[in-house]
């Protein structure tokens, strides 16, 4: 199937617009958008072997209500101060992703007891349901060194502008044949 010269322009014109929008706003709002996921990269190695530094992970919001036994979650891990059983608003960044070793129901709240696979004891206190960010759906080994290294990230925006600018070299180079 051969395109015609104002098809051509429409799909490159497409393209152009996909590429703009990733370039600009991520592939983040896509993917949340399409399958109702959001991507992290995996940073430590707590989770070992299930997960691997670098993997990229696929998270899906969930009620903790739903959350069950052995199945990994991510959650926002706060600083307490010492003695006081409050949670201060101080969040460790980047979020965890540890397994659900054990469940509590305290006043309507579901609490958390997490572990990493390749940590020894159980992570320290409990976590609310209302820090959990989602659970894991799956994960493609190693591919978040993509974004989280910085000579793959130069290379990315190196490969997005080169495209782009091709795009415009050929749209220029047929105006000027018209």
């Amino acid at each position: 199937m051969k395109l015609s010269n104002v098809d051509r322009r429409i799909l490159v014109n497409v393209i152009l617009i996909a590429l703009v929008i990733v370039a600009v706003f991520g592939f983040d709002p896509v993917l949340k958008v399409v399958t109702g996921c959001t991507r992290m990269v995996v940073k430590g190695t707590s989770m070992l072997p299930t997960l691997k530094e670098g993997d990229l992970v696929f998270i899906r919001e969930v009620n903790h209500e739903n959350i069950k036994l052995n199945e990994i979650i991510v959650f926002d891990k706060y600083v307490l101060e010492p003695g006081d059983p409050d949670i201060r608003d101080i969040r460790i960044d980047p979020p965890w992703i540890h397994r659900v070793m054990e469940t509590e129901e305290v006043n309507d709240e579901s609490y958390f007891k997490t572990k990493g696979d390749n940590n020894r004891n159980y992570d320290i206190g409990w976590v609310p349901g209302s820090l959990v960010i989602g659970k894991l759906v799956f994960n493609i080994p190693y591919l978040g060194y993509l974004s989280i290294n910085p000579f793959f990230r130069t290379i990315n925006l190196i490969i997005i502008g080169s495209i782009i600018f091709l795009i415009f070299y050929m749209e220029m180079k047929d105006k000027k044949r018209s």
